[in-house]
């Protein structure tokens, strides 16, 4: 499984969770709590999370 496919699972997850799309700073600490980090085991960057959910939106 890809780092995006592993994103984009999280994220949908997020919503199922919530009902809603994570905001800004949501999915990087809902990622972190499911063990999936950034570089260095710390919360990944927003703004690195943003760039794979463009091709997804409609």
């Amino acid at each position: 499984m890809t780092t995006v496919d592993r994103y984009y699972l999280a994220r949908d997850a997020y919503r199922q969770q919530h009902g809603r799309e994570p905001e800004r700073d949501e999915l990087p600490q809902f990622l972190a709590a499911q063990g999936i980090t950034g570089r260095g085991g710390t919360p990944a960057k927003a703004s690195n999370l943003r760039r794979p959910f463009v091709e997804f939106r409609f």
